[in-house]
C-alpha cells in the first residue's frame, strides 16, 4: 500500500539518510491538520464534502494559476469534492 511503503517516510528527501523514528499514522496526520476534535469525527460512514464557498474560492484561486501548478495542487480534488469514508485504521 502506498500509504505504508512510501519511501518519504523513512528516508529523508535531502540527505537520503533514514529517519530514527516511525511514521506517524494517517489518522495522527489527519488529527494534527484538522485538530483531534475533528479527527476524532472521521469513522467509516462519515461523508467530508466541500462547501459551495470553499469551492468557488479554490476555483477563483485556479484561475490565477498555469496548469502545471493547478496539476501539482490538491484543488481539483477538493472543488464540489464529495467523499465518502469506507475505513479507518487506527
Amino acid at each position: 500500500d502506498f500509504y505504508d511503503k512510501d519511501p518519504r517516510h523513512y528516508t529523508c528527501n535531502v540527505c537520503k539518510s533514514k529517519f530514527t523514528s516511525e511514521p506517524p499514522t494517517r489518522m495522527d496526520l489527519m488529527a494534527s491538520f484538522t485538530g483531534p476534535e475533528l479527527g476524532a469525527l472521521i469513522d467509516a460512514g462519515c461523508v467530508i464534502a466541500s462547501h459551495e464557498a470553499f469551492s468557488a474560492e479554490l476555483e477563483r484561486l485556479m484561475a490565477t494559476m498555469p496548469e502545471s501548478t493547478i496539476e501539482e495542487s490538491s484543488y481539483r480534488c477538493w472543488t464540489y469534492g464529495v467523499y465518502l469514508i469506507t475505513k479507518v485504521e487506527a
